[in-house]
C-alpha cells in the first residue's frame, strides 16, 4: 500500500471512532457509519468500512455485534480515548488541533 493510501486509511479510522463517539449510544450499524462518509474525501466501499472497523476491533478501539443481519459497531473506553487523542495507536491518525 502507498503512502497515500495508509494516510487514507488512518484519517479514516479516526473519523469512524470519532462517528462511533458522537452517537448517542456510541454505536451505529456499518451501514450509516458508510453512509456518513459518503461524499467526503474518505468514502469508500461497505467491505472497506467492514475491514476498517474489524481493525479497530482487533485493536480494542472497538467491539462489533451482529443485530438482525446488520453489523453495529460500538466504541470501547480505549477507542474514546484514541479518539479525543489522549492515546496514539499506530494506524489512526492524530485528531487535529482543537477538534
Amino acid at each position: 500500500m502507498t503512502a497515500f493510501g495508509m494516510l487514507l486509511r488512518a484519517q479514516r479510522r479516526r473519523v469512524l471512532l470519532g462517528l462511533l463517539a458522537e452517537a448517542p449510544t456510541y454505536e451505529s450499524s456499518q451501514y450509516v457509519l458508510y453512509h456518513a462518509l459518503e461524499g467526503t474525501h474518505l468514502e469508500t466501499s461497505s467491505s472497506a468500512i467492514a475491514l476498517e472497523l474489524a481493525w479497530l476491533a482487533e485493536r480494542g478501539l472497538a467491539t462489533l455485534d451482529q443485530l438482525a443481519g446488520a453489523t453495529v459497531a460500538r466504541v470501547t473506553q480505549r477507542g474514546l480515548d484514541v479518539a479525543k487523542g489522549l492515546i496514539l495507536i499506530d494506524g489512526v491518525a492524530r485528531p487535529d488541533p482543537g477538534a
